[in-house]
């Protein structure tokens, strides 16, 4: 192996080798006039100039567009400062109007509180009133069962009454009831009865007379002389002797034998207690509506209002209250007249 150095690099220090002419040429070739480096550094000045104009043109156009945009950042910042504001406002609006709309929901939950509270005892009360109106169902059914009954019971009564009342009218068919005539003591009322025949006419015996008697007024402070009922044996002849003294006309008792002052005697049926008191409000009925002629026939009052005008019966007070419309409800074939 050799130790001689390695000739890779190395360097050739004999300069002497190189050719002069050869420098000379490369010096030649660096040298340059000086108006080609005036040219060249004044053509380097107005490139560079140029640039730089170009650089301060395209800064000028950058700087004004940036400060374009600014303004109009700066004008849409104030809008949207406005903007900002008028939200802060609508914000701070709403936020009042969430305060009082959570007042009110609060008083509305207070009150719907309240109000359920209120449903809550209706509730109950209806629940309340349903039981008691179930209970005062019952008991109206029960009323109107017992109201029916009751008025089956009074129509019953009513014509019990009625039936009670034609019966005793019916028993008193062959009655006259003689009014007005002084009480004596130890009077003998069938010499009177045979008194009145002479007077009026028609000859009246004791064998006619059943009975005779006074009887008691229905009213007990009645100062007045108690009537007479006289029955007769028949219908006919107590109807003969009412329509005697109704062509009589104005019996007294001076005529019948009787002493002291005159005083008109008056003859008529015997009705029942119910019959006189609904004939007694038939002639006060028959005054006030100018009626003419009112009276009794076979226990029925009779009444009419002008001559030749229809008569007809009242058997009750449903009847008087016709007479007073004017109404005629009934006609009757008898007639006093006839």
């Amino acid at each position: 192996m050799s130790l001689s150095p390695n000739n890779k690099f190395h360097s050739d220090t004999d300069l002497h080798k190189t050719d002069c002419s050869e420098l000379n040429t490369i010096s030649r070739k660096r040298r340059h006039p000086a108006s080609e480096w005036s040219e060249a550094i004044a053509e380097l000045s107005r490139e560079f100039k140029n640039t730089l104009s170009d650089w301060r043109r395209d800064l000028e156009s950058s700087v004004k567009g940036i400060a374009d945009n600014v303004l109009s950042i700066k004008s849409d910042l104030a809008a949207l400062t406005q903007v900002t504001s008028e939200i802060k406002n609508d914000i701070q609006y709403l936020r009042s109007e969430q305060s009082v709309m959570k007042q009110r929901i609060t008083e509305l939950d207070t009150k719907y509180d309240d109000l359920a509270r209120e449903i809550d005892d209706l509730k109950n009360s209806v629940q309340f009133l349903g039981n008691d109106q179930s209970d005062l169902s019952k008991k109206v059914g029960e009323c109107s069962e017992r109201m029916r009954e009751s008025t089956n019971t009074q129509h019953t009564v009513v014509e019990l009454v009625s039936k009670i009342d034609y019966l005793e009218q019916t028993a008193r068919s062959c009655n006259i009831e003689i009014c007005n005539v002084p009480e004596r003591r130890n009077e003998d009322l069938m010499s009177l009865m045979t008194n009145i025949g002479t007077s009026i006419k028609f000859s009246i015996k004791p064998s006619d007379i059943i009975s005779v008697k006074r009887v008691p007024h229905a009213v007990q402070n009645n100062n007045k002389p108690k009537n007479i009922v006289a029955k007769f044996t028949s219908c006919i002849l107590r109807d003969n002797i009412l329509s005697a003294s109704r062509l009589h006309k104005g019996l007294n008792t001076q005529q019948c034998g009787i002493s002291g002052t005159s005083v008109p005697i008056y003859m008529h049926e015997h009705l029942t207690l119910k019959r006189k008191k609904l004939f007694r409000d038939c002639r006060e009925a028959a005054r006030i509506h100018n009626y003419r002629f009112l009276w009794v026939k076979n226990g029925t009052i009779l009444a009419r209002e002008r001559e030749g005008a229809k008569s007809f019966a009242i058997r009750s007070y449903q009847d008087i209250a016709r007479i007073r419309s004017g109404s005629e409800i009934k006609q009757v074939a008898a007639d006093p007249a006839n």
